[in-house]
């Protein structure tokens, strides 16, 4: 599977938030000391996410972020859960995340506090009020308190929100309505139609368009415009994945 649709995997597995209006974003890189750091682009232009991270993962205005081998999450731009837990579960329900710290499960709010204490060994998220959880081999149902509804053994240990579907994405130049050109070596966009210049020539290369927009790429460093023109950031990262959102 490749890098784009494993980044829309990702975002689907949140796509069940409600009462947030998702903006366009993407992943951005860079190199720091060898290292690849990792944040998220608005369609703005703004890092929502800093370049700091050693992964990022998410969408719909929440994004789950590890560095030194520690999660944490921010929504709408902001740090909610710092980076100290071992694992965090890449989807919301009920305003609850489930978290994992020393070697145990439980979940924790978006101000960071405990709601159901660090002692299960499984768990999965909470559905119609309810969520399943093991210590050792026993198994049974919490709410949101963490007291025991009642008991049930599964026969894997894999949750409902694991499973994720593939989606396919559409390269919008197939369309015909715009086209990358190529003048005295470098690569521009121009609109078929009225033969206007909507990206400069000056790029090396010009890769996928989708979502309105189209990232380019500048010697080894990316960037992005909207199919209007209107420049989002400048060649200055080392990826910058396409923009997911509506």
């Amino acid at each position: 599977m490749d890098i784009k649709k494993l980044i829309v995997l990702f975002s689907i597995i949140v796509s069940g938030i409600d009462g947030f209006s998702q903006k366009k974003w993407a992943h951005v890189s860079n190199d720091s000391m060898g290292k690849r750091k990792n944040g998220i682009l608005s369609e703005t232009g703004l890092l929502i996410v800093p370049v700091k991270y050693d992964a990022v993962v998410g969408g719909n205005g929440y994004y789950f972020v590890k560095l030194n081998s520690f999660w944490g999450c921010y929504k709408e731009g902001k740090l909610l859960i710092p980076t100290e837990y071992e694992n965090l579960g890449f989807k919301i329900s009920g305003e609850l995340i489930k978290a994992k710290k020393r070697g145990k499960w439980g979940f924790v709010n978006f101000n960071n506090k405990v709601v159901v204490p660090f002692k299960y060994d499984f768990v999965c998220n909470f559905v119609s009020d309810k969520a399943y959880v093991q210590i050792g081999e026993n198994g049974f149902h919490i709410d949101s308190s963490g007291n025991v509804l009642d008991s049930e053994k599964q026969n894997d240990k894999y949750c409902p929100e694991d499973l994720m579907e593939d989606t396919e994405n559409r390269n919008q130049f197939r369309d015909g309505l715009l086209e990358v050109v190529k003048n005295n070596d470098k690569f521009g966009v121009i609109e078929k139609r009225s033969n206007k210049i909507l990206i400069p020539f000056e790029f090396d290369e010009i890769k996928s368009y989708y979502n309105n927009i189209i990232t380019v790429r500048k010697g080894n460093k990316w960037g992005a415009y909207t199919d209007t023109g209107t420049l989002i950031s400048a060649a200055v990262f080392d990826s910058i994945s396409i923009f997911i959102g509506d």
